[in-house]
């Protein structure tokens, strides 16, 4: 008796995979929405998703819509080649991480809760706030 998955066919083979988010590129949302301003949204719905049809096209259309909305941050992404390539935007100092140690002298232990959340806000605006010190100091 064989082990695994049965295969799909009588070839073999695994399944493939069924991906059905896609993810783009601050990029190609830059161009998508200099593309709405130029034309308007049948056109650039037809140029950049041609393919796309129904719902889809409706969700496309939301997108493009909602990329006008941020099309400051995508276009201040956009400055830098590594910022172009990627594919979301988070703030600034939200990927910084403390030490244990760090954390610890942050996160002091209180019976007041009043207390206990200013620490917490302290700790989740410590990258913020490391980060504009050190652009001060550049």
């Amino acid at each position: 008796m064989g082990r695994g998955r049965k295969p799909i066919n009588d070839q073999g083979g695994r399944k493939q995979h069924l991906y059905k988010k896609t993810w783009t590129t601050n990029e190609f949302r830059l161009a998508v929405v200099m593309s709405y301003e130029s034309g308007g949204i049948k056109e650039t719905l037809t140029a950049f998703f041609p393919d796309v049809g129904g719902t889809t096209l409706e969700t496309k259309r939301k997108s493009v819509y909602l990329w006008v909305k941020r099309k400051k941050k995508i276009a201040s992404a956009c400055l830098t080649v590594a910022g172009a390539a990627r594919r979301g935007i988070r703030k600034l100092g939200l990927g910084t991480s403390l030490s244990a140690d760090g954390e610890h002298d942050l996160m002091k232990s209180s019976k007041n809760p009043a207390t206990g959340m200013v620490n917490t806000q302290q700790c989740h605006g410590f990258g913020e706030r490391l980060w504009k010190d050190i652009m001060k100091l550049q």
